[in-house]
């Protein structure tokens, strides 16, 4: 619970510190809160403090590091479009839920922004949350992706 006596930068500092504790984005903490009145207090609060932090941060952690858009993928299943700043760190983390082993398809510069404009571009593939159907489109991004980025 939020404790009134805290600033809100006490409370984005722990946050923060939680997310990199646990090896989770900040969109995990959000999505991990189980619908109870006061879980959804919190929920609310997270998902401001993310929207907070991420407008604060941009591109960037606090710690500086570059975040990256990925796209990971079960065999010929479901894509996830998401940021991380260590993409294999995150694609661990997704195993430990995920029945199939799932690979990094491709990565990219671009942050937030980048990935917010995949999730506009890709919308109408939508499945839930992050995870898009393997489309054409999709999926000739990802080609185009791994053959335009320099491999050094």
């Amino acid at each position: 619970m939020l404790d009134k006596d805290r600033t809100a930068e006490e409370c984005l500092k722990e946050l923060i510190s939680l997310t990199e504790r646990d090896g989770w984005d900040l969109s995990d903490y959000v999505n991990r809160i189980p619908d109870e009145p006061q879980a959804a207090y919190e929920k609310g609060l997270r998902v401001g403090f993310r929207q907070a932090i991420e407008r604060m941060l941009g591109d960037r952690t606090a710690t500086g590091e570059e975040k990256f858009v990925y796209f990971i993928q079960a065999h010929e299943g479901p894509i996830k479009i998401g940021i991380a700043v260590d993409v294999e760190r995150r694609r661990k983390a997704l195993q430990t839920g995920f029945p199939s082993e799932l690979f990094i398809r491709a990565t990219t510069t671009g942050g937030a922004e980048q990935e917010a404009s995949y999730h506009r571009m890709f919308a109408a593939h939508r499945r839930v949350g992050e995870w898009f159907s393997p489309h054409p489109d999709i999926l000739a991004e990802i080609e185009r992706l791994n053959t335009t980025q320099d491999p050094s």
